[in-house]
């Protein structure tokens, strides 16, 4: 962080404060922008000036290592791993914000890095080892109250976090998985009956402490509904839930004979025993009120069925919904009998690989938005056949939402014709971005966008 940017780094007191605090406050600032560094060891700007200075200031007092601390909260990482190794003081100061956000990438496929400086997986998996060192040398017991942000989706860290993360009761953004899976490597020639199932209990215990988790990101094994504490893991999650994210759980990737009517029939028909889903219902009582949010990614919805019913039908007031099965095509018809009746509140769609459907069912599922749909982001991976297309009904079902549509992608919509174009762009007054490939060039006004809901 440069000494200009601190410059213009607003810090806002409280009105409570004392004048010889404020006066502490500015004097490490005014350090901070107008002296020089004088060591280059840490290569911070801040660390060297205070360094320097601002440790002659009453550090021991306490108003001087308050003020720092809140300076240090606008530092990014690499400044704070900077400003540890000044001295002792400011070690106790400066770890808690690095604490703050623990982030471990633990598979080479979900580094955010460019191809050439993407790391190696031996590189990935030094940095858990020294994360779990770190934490099996009592670094949570000491610091678990200051993290707010818990990124790691190997299997290992849940029960880390569990056995060792006491103090963590204050955690805000949770994202764990199931890597590695050895079971799953090795699936071609197993069924999934015999996929061995995950302790869920760490999990669980982690949901139990936290009650005002916001933002819960599950993927791989734990996801399995055949596990015996499932059902208890679904009651763990808090109320407080704003977002929730299942991913990355389809256990024979694909490999099933589809058949279009025969899902049907199975989603339509009841279950033989009382499922925990109707237990629910009989409550009259919704699990997630708060729920803004609901993406199921890479989510077998044939084995998983119960979970995405229980989830969307005690989310009455969800505003996103986000569905993608790359493996298979998603039944849209249990989905818009479930959005009328218990979401009425949602705005924006994404659903990969809609087809294999016909044009009535994904008519349905464009009238099922009841607050009118601000976003319809409809991507395909399967090819497209003459019944399967985007057809009249789908288009009319577009039109009618048109007064507020603001965001729209339709991928292969042979049959979105020029008519239709010209007609959404007079009767759509607060439309953004659009993205329609269709057979034939249509000439439309708007700005081409690919969506992306992680921005919304």
């Amino acid at each position: 962080m440069s000494a200009a940017a601190g410059a213009s780094t607003p810090i806002q007191m409280r009105s409570k404060l004392s004048k010889k605090f404020l006066l502490g406050a500015f004097a490490v600032v005014a350090v901070a922008t107008l002296a020089t560094p004088v060591a280059a060891d840490f290569g911070c700007p801040l660390a060297q000036t205070c360094n320097k200075y601002c440790l002659s200031i009453n550090l021991k007092g306490g108003y001087c290592g308050e003020c720092i601390s809140m300076v240090g909260s606008y530092l990014v990482r690499s400044d704070l791993c900077n400003c540890v190794f000044v001295s002792k003081n400011w070690l106790h100061i400066f770890t808690p914000h690095l604490w703050k956000l623990v982030h471990i990438h633990c598979r080479r496929g979900s580094s955010r890095h460019t191809f050439f400086e993407r790391p190696t997986q031996d590189q990935l998996d030094n940095w858990f080892q020294k994360l779990k060192r770190s934490i099996e040398a009592g670094g949570l017991d000491r610091n678990g109250q200051y993290v707010q942000t818990f990124d790691c989706e190997h299997y290992e860290a849940v029960e880390l976090l569990a056995a060792r993360g006491m103090t963590c009761t204050g955690i805000r953004v949770l994202n764990l998985g199931s890597y590695p899976d050895p079971d799953l490597l090795s699936l071609k020639s197993r069924k999934f009956a015999y996929v061995r199932s995950l302790d869920l209990s760490p999990l669980i215990c982690i949901l139990n402490r936290n009650s005002h988790l916001r933002h819960l990101r599950v993927a791989g094994r734990m996801l399995d509904e055949k596990n015996y504490d499932f059902t208890q893991l679904l009651e763990a999650i808090p109320r407080s839930i704003v977002c929730l994210s299942l991913r990355e759980w389809d256990p024979i990737k694909g490999k099933r004979g589809y058949d279009r009517d025969l899902l049907a029939k199975e989603y339509e028909s009841k279950n033989d025993s009382t499922s925990y889903l109707e237990e629910q219902e009989g409550q009259g009582e919704t699990r997630f009120p708060r729920l803004k949010k609901v993406e199921f990614c890479g989510y077998a919805f044939d084995l998983n069925k119960r979970t995405m019913e229980y989830i969307l039908k005690n989310s009455p007031n969800l505003e996103i919904l986000s569905l993608g099965d790359i493996y298979q095509p998603i039944p849209l018809k249990p989905i818009s009998r479930i959005l009328v009746r218990y979401c009425p509140r949602t705005m924006h769609l994404y659903v990969l690989n809609w087809t294999d459907c016909l044009d009535a069912e994904l008519a349905d599922l464009l009238d099922s938005g009841k607050a009118g749909w601000r976003t319809l982001d409809l991507p395909t991976t399967w090819s497209m056949r003459d019944e399967d297309e985007f057809g009249p009904l789908s288009t009319a079902a577009i039109l009618k939402h048109s007064p507020t549509l603001e965001n729209l992608r339709l991928d292969d919509s042979r049959k979105f014709s020029r008519a239709a174009a010209d007609e959404l762009s007079r009767m759509a007054p607060n439309i953004q971005r659009i993205y329609v490939r269709p057979g034939e060039p249509v000439a439309v006004a708007f700005v081409v966008w690919s969506f992306c809901l992680e921005q919304l």
